[in-house]
């Protein structure tokens, strides 16, 4: 790409709400970005949740249905003392 070097800026340690150069709309336009961020994680997070407790019952579903009838089973008697 680019063969020559950039300068490099120093970085700064702050936060990057805490920066005296942010104007307060900056600050609130970052807040929204950051929340929605959060909010489409956990739109995601839940339905992957969603999608794997459907997929488990269909799962659970077919493989009984594959199952044959149970058998009659014939259980030893318990002698109590």
């Amino acid at each position: 790409m680019d063969d020559q070097p950039r300068a490099e800026r120093p970085r700064d340690r702050r936060p990057l709400l805490d920066r005296p150069e942010l104007k307060p709309h900056e600050r609130a336009r970052i807040g929204r970005a950051a929340a929605t961020l959060l909010g489409w994680g956990l739109f995601a997070s839940a339905l992957l949740g969603l999608l794997a407790l459907w997929h488990l019952v269909r799962r659970g579903r077919a493989l009984r249905a594959n199952l044959p009838p149970p058998r009659a089973v014939s259980l030893p008697e318990i002698e109590e003392n």
